[in-house]
């Protein structure tokens, strides 16, 4: 499933005197804010321009026009998206966890198990939740046989009677 815009994180508290806002990551190593300008902001995906500070693990953003904590706090808790096509190229092997929302997951007899419905990172690995209900770590070769980018099909090496629901 093809998507324009992509959620890739939040908007936290406010942070200093002029403006800055913390900007908390879905995925907490990614990078995709390092040379983007503007972002989207909230469920109306309005379109803002920035710029992006990241000092050790605290990344922050800094929107044009709001120059104070007061003006920033309509923002917290704000989910932040940018276009797909801002996303960099990726290599052979690599794949967006993203571009699987809506892809269909099979166990290992080949029963389909519901489609991908969001993923989040728990602080040890990603995990995905399908549309039944079902959520699983996305680990390659320990419950991950193969994902098909073509067929936008993951395919579990366990069976539905391994997970516990």
């Amino acid at each position: 499933m093809n998507r324009v815009f992509i959620e890739i994180g939040k908007l936290g508290r406010p942070h200093g005197v002029s403006g800055e806002i913390k900007y908390i990551p879905i995925e907490k190593n990614s990078n995709l804010l390092s040379n983007i300008k503007s972002l989207y902001i909230g469920k109306a995906k309005k379109l803002l321009f920035i710029e992006f500070y990241k000092k050790g693990l605290k990344p922050r953003i800094k929107v044009e026009g709001l120059d104070s904590p007061e003006l920033v706090k309509g923002l917290i808790n704000s989910q932040v998206y940018i276009k797909r096509e801002h996303f960099p190229a990726l290599t052979k092997d690599e794949f967006y966890l993203s571009d699987f929302i809506g892809a269909n997951v099979v166990d290992s007899r080949r029963c389909l198990l519901g489609t991908i419905d969001s993923y989040y990172h728990n602080g040890a690995q990603d995990i995905v939740k399908l549309s039944t209900g079902i959520e699983f770590p996305l680990i390659r070769g320990a419950f991950i046989e193969k994902l098909c980018e073509k067929t936008k099909t993951l395919s579990l090496s366990i069976s539905k009677e391994d997970i516990l629901v």
